[in-house]
């Protein structure tokens, strides 16, 4: 690759370059239901009666989202856990970001509780018996019919999720060097995520939710559900969600996306990536596209500009490095 110094272009007015969005993938539900990722176990009821399915998205027919139906409203409480292990777990000592999406059918869909855990699996006999209980939660929330995060020994309610058949963007910023989670939500009517203030109980609110439990290294993600006590069951209004992502590595309030979509111009070869990256591989390496065809050279730790009629990247580029 051939570079030239060049002082052409003020920066002055460009944004500070973001850290390399690195979203780990934990599930987005595209595989085969009946082959999961995640392991699950029951209590208060038969591991056999959960119904696990993969169902359209009702704003997307090209995309599958996730709905566990405890189906045993009325008749018994099927309480179901399920975790993935994560493949980079979020640090004892260290903050990272758990990222979802969440989508309620109407106000009496069923609650579902999100969080992290320290807890290993264990099995018997090739079932699994840990991490089980609502008490294997580190930082936790129960959605819907609100975004509920858990705050020391209570749920905290909030307004954040307001509307029904709406997707909503969910951030959970760990902080598993001080047990606190912090709570971001962008809904259908806001242009960016919006900070969750936790009430206190008192008329004021904190800025974070205490962790359920002190917890260690917080390997799995836990999601579970139940039909409630068969006294007063949920109505089986189901509840959906999608796109599960971690990462173990600061707060990122980014939205992580599979697409398919490739990058401008002479990176169209390239999968465009969550915040308008794209990994170049030997080429360049990661390259931010914000403002092409101004880029930011990851591996350099500068800016640099491409033209369109300068070639092939396969074959040689000019690339104008500026001078810092």
């Amino acid at each position: 690759m051939k570079y030239q110094s060049i002082l052409a272009l003020s920066l002055t007015s460009l944004l500070a370059v973001p850290a390399f969005a690195d979203w780990n993938l934990i599930e987005d539900f595209e595989g085969d239901p009946q082959n999961p990722d995640h392991t699950y176990l029951v209590t208060l009821g038969n591991r056999e009666s959960p119904n696990f399915v993969y169902e359209e998205d009702p704003t997307d027919a090209s995309n599958t989202v996730f709905v566990c139906d405890p189906t045993t409203y009325g008749t018994e409480w099927t309480v179901t856990y399920m975790n993935w292990v994560l493949d980079t777990p979020i640090a004892d000592g260290t903050t990272g970001t758990l990222y979802f999406r969440v989508y309620g059918i109407a106000n009496d869909s069923l609650p579902i509780v999100v969080g992290l855990s320290d807890v290993e699996p264990e099995f018997t006999d090739g079932v699994p018996t840990q991490p089980t209980g609502f008490d294997s939660y580190g930082p936790q929330a129960r959605i819907f019919p609100t975004l509920e995060p858990r705050d020391g020994g209570n749920y905290a309610t909030t307004t954040a999720i307001n509307t029904y058949q709406d997707w909503y963007h969910v951030w959970m910023v760990i902080d598993n060097a001080n047990d606190e989670t912090t709570f971001y939500v962008q809904g259908p009517n806001d242009t960016a995520p919006v900070h969750v203030p936790i009430p206190d109980g008192a008329g004021g609110t904190f800025d974070t939710a205490i962790f359920r439990r002190d917890a260690g290294d917080l390997i799995g993600l836990m999601y579970s559900t139940n039909a409630n006590n068969p006294t007063s069951p949920y109505t089986g209004t189901l509840s959906y969600s999608d796109d599960y992502y971690i990462d173990p590595n600061g707060q990122n309030l980014t939205i992580p996306t599979s697409s398919t979509a490739k990058g401008p111009g002479i990176f169209s070869d390239y999968d465009l990536l969550p915040g308008n990256w794209v990994d170049t591989g030997d080429y360049m390496g990661s390259v931010w596209l914000d403002y092409y065809p101004t880029i930011w050279i990851n591996r350099l730790q500068n800016w640099g500009y491409v033209s369109e009629g300068d070639g092939d990247p396969s074959t040689g580029k000019w690339v104008y490095i500026y001078k810092q």
